[in-house]
């Protein structure tokens, strides 16, 4: 209601009398956009048109970030480019239009992809453009064979979702199998000199416009992008893992209240437990959406509308009333054993 945040001049400092954070313009710019120092330094002076000098250290130690940034900014078009080619992304293109049933413009918006089933389409694509097997490698883009020592094509017949950075940089990939030839559903990107998993989120870049008072988390990709697509523009996800508590404390730096909207299955469940410690050590208000008639947000939505998700919302359940709901699963409660069961796992 009233001013608090301030800047000194004098100094180049700011302080926010009401939450007492400060620091200089670099320390501002981590805090607002979710970078470490070296990302905010970078953040500055791209926006200041500074070419940071460089010693050839990073270089010499392995693949330079800038370099990373390069080639994922070179997958992410040419993945594109093959969903919106027929005949090379028509199964992606099904997949994401007529099973999910995502409007092109939010195809775009998202700038998903598709990496063809060819062991060695965006190797040669990246070898074109100058980059090393070794840095591929090093970018999670390309794996190394044990038998013949060739790289090959780490995302194959997959759906591509990139994951950006608060500065608009492809930062990493998730990629959903569609072909039905690999077990894994998804494949994430491994770490990498510009992308730590545990830290970042998939959407958040969206998302951080619109999560003042309240942030939907999602376990997959596709539950965000549908969430987007249906008007809810404060979903992420936390790109196949469950919550840590680096993610747990970005989010903190963002919303007040996080709303848990993941799977009704017995892994789902096991992940929001997580999520509600995580999220409630670092002071954020937690509640839990409770989709019956539905596994996850997409189906919901495909099934009831939007508008019934959104009533939804309004009636999620705090945190410690899905618990207690929870320590009753497979009792009865009418029996005196039930009830005394269920009040053990409730003090507990």
């Amino acid at each position: 209601k009233t001013p608090s945040f301030t800047v000194f001049p004098d100094n180049q400092s700011f302080f926010c009398f009401g939450c007492e954070a400060g620091g200089d313009a670099f320390t501002f710019i981590m805090r607002m956009e979710n970078l470490d120092y070296k990302g905010s330094i970078e953040f500055l002076a791209k926006r200041g048109g500074v070419d940071l000098p460089t010693d050839g250290r990073e270089e010499r130690r392995g693949v330079s970030r800038k370099r990373v940034f390069e080639m994922n900014l070179i997958a992410a078009r040419f993945w594109r480019e093959c969903l919106f080619d027929p005949n090379i992304g028509k199964v992606g293109m099904e997949y994401l239009t007529e099973k999910r049933g995502l409007p092109l413009s939010i195809i775009r918006r998202f700038g998903i992809g598709y990496a063809p089933n060819d062991f060695g389409a965006l190797t040669a694509v990246l070898r074109k453009n100058g980059f090393s097997d070794e840095e591929m490698k090093e970018a999670f883009l390309c794996g190394i064979s044990q038998k013949s020592g060739r790289a090959f094509d780490m995302f194959r017949d997959r759906v591509m979702f990139p994951v950006f950075d608060n500065t608009g940089n492809v930062i990493a990939f998730s990629g959903r199998d569609v072909g039905g030839q690999d077990n894994r559903k998804y494949v994430n990107s491994s770490d990498t000199p510009a992308f730590q998993k545990r830290r970042n989120l998939f959407a958040l870049n969206f998302a951080k416009n619109h999560c003042a008072d309240q942030l939907i988390l999602c376990e997959g990709n596709i539950d965000v992008v549908s969430l987007h697509a249906a008007g809810f523009e404060n979903a992420v996800a936390s790109l196949g893992t469950a919550l840590t508590d680096e993610q747990a404390r970005v989010l903190a730096k963002y919303t007040k209240q996080v709303i848990l909207a993941y799977d009704s299955d017995e892994a789902g469940v096991n992940a929001a437990n997580k999520a509600m410690r995580l999220l409630g050590a670092v002071g954020v208000e937690v509640r839990v959406l409770k989709m019956q008639g539905a596994k996850d947000p997409d189906e919901f939505i495909k099934k009831f509308g939007r508008d019934k998700f959104a009533r939804l919302l309004e009636v999620s359940e705090a945190d410690t009333e899905y618990r207690l709901l929870q320590a009753q699963n497979g009792l009865d409660i009418s029996q005196d054993e039930g009830r005394v069961a269920y009040l053990e796992r409730a003090v507990n």
